[in-house]
């Protein structure tokens, strides 16, 4: 009977739903839907990166587990967490506010997926180069954002985020 209904369960998933790498709580994952869908048709610097990072942490073989954490930027001092395969935000941060932090945490996560033994100062290096900031800003302290040229080994270490 247990295997009846397993495998009922598993007929009633889309192929993409059982394929998706980020995985969260229901209100994680609308936020990273509106994320998405909010940057789509933008043609913006940091619009197109949140696009990438998303589709880059969505295609890759390891799963990574995106939540809110109520109160994180008060025990933290900053407005999200990545550790083991797990990012964290503060939902105190709505709508773009919370994009880049997101995409922080994400890219955290693609650095410890690509195998990259990155020290935290090179990751956040690289992410302040790749959507302008290590720390938490304000969304509307980003818009217009264009990234500085890297040196060569922090542009090496963007191409392996992105399996270029």
């Amino acid at each position: 009977m247990a295997e009846s209904v397993v495998s009922k369960l598993l007929s009633l998933i889309s192929p993409k739903e059982a394929e998706a790498k980020i995985v969260g709580s229901p209100e994680a994952m609308g936020m990273l839907r509106s994320m998405y869908t909010d940057v789509s048709g933008k043609d913006d610097y940091l619009s197109q990166q949140y696009k990438r990072i998303i589709e880059r942490a969505n295609n890759i073989p390891q799963t990574v587990e995106v939540n809110p954490a109520p109160g994180l930027a008060d025990i933290y001092s900053g407005a999200g967490s990545y550790e083991g395969g797990k990012a964290f935000y503060d939902p105190q941060y709505k709508g773009e506010d919370a994009y880049n932090n997101i995409a922080h945490e994400l890219l955290h996560f693609l650095s410890s997926a690509t195998g990259k033994e990155l020290t935290p100062q090179q990751q956040h290096d690289v992410i302040k180069i790749l959507i302008g900031t290590s720390s938490y800003k304000p969304a509307n302290e980003l818009r217009g954002y264009t990234p500085p040229q890297g040196t060569s080994e922090q542009e090496a270490i963007i191409k392996s985020l992105f399996g270029e």
